[in-house]
């Protein structure tokens, strides 16, 4: 089968990069941009709010473009010792704990340069807040897509002068510095595929991962 488009959206895939991992180009593009977006510095503590795919991906760009110390929340107690296990974060902190407020403000020792919202959760949304030293001109990069419209506190952000950005998508450049990342080795995406569904089996891998309630972090259709 056949389709027309146009070819600068169009990139070939290294030899020693699989169609499995090409399939991971995408939400790495996405985790890359956000990093560009937040003008990740060397030494920077980062904090993630939301532990999936896309989480994961903006962890591992933060740590590659230098952050000192990285933090993801996660709600799910399963999801926490998966995300632990990937060996990429320092911290990975109950979402809903009572005292999460007070844990963040411990394991950073004083606040956050960068959040990173990839939740679209009003309430982690001012967790990630409070969790900003208490500087001016602290970071947050809203990443994950809202359900609704809520309320943020706007006071907040003018007193300190936060600097709140939006991250959508990638762009070109973007997609292709992951190929290169996964062709030169120095970016391994494998470990993150929690599934592979075979095409002909769809309907019972979707029903598999609605009742993994939120275990996966990327799920692969195997299309041969």
């Amino acid at each position: 089968q056949y389709t027309a488009w146009v070819p600068h959206s169009l990139a070939k895939l290294p030899d020693n990069v699989s169609n499995e991992e090409g399939a991971m180009v995408e939400p790495f593009a996405v985790g890359l941009h956000a990093i560009q977006v937040s003008q990740v510095k060397p030494n920077d503590k980062v904090l993630i709010l939301g532990g999936g795919i896309i989480g994961m991906t903006c962890a591992e760009w933060a740590r590659t473009y230098g952050a000192s110390e990285l933090t993801v929340t996660e709600i799910n107690p399963q999801k926490m010792e998966i995300i632990k296990g990937y060996g990429v974060v320092d911290h990975v902190v109950k979402a809903d704990a009572p005292d999460l407020d007070a844990q963040l403000q411990e394991i950073s020792k004083g606040g956050y340069d960068l959040v990173i919202d990839c939740a679209g959760i009003p309430s982690a949304l001012q967790t990630g807040i409070n969790a900003l030293k208490k500087e001016f001109y602290m970071r947050v990069t809203a990443v994950g897509l809202p359900h609704a419209q809520f309320p943020i506190d706007y006071e907040h952000i003018v007193l300190k002068q936060v600097i709140l950005r939006g991250s959508k998508g990638h762009n070109f450049d973007e997609f292709r510095s992951v190929i290169n990342a996964m062709s030169t080795g120095r970016l391994s995406v494998k470990k993150y595929v929690s599934r592979r569904i075979k095409l002909e089996q769809v309907q019972e891998g979707f029903e598999a991962m609605k009742a993994a309630r939120g275990l996966d972090t990327k799920v692969i259709i195997e299309t041969e």
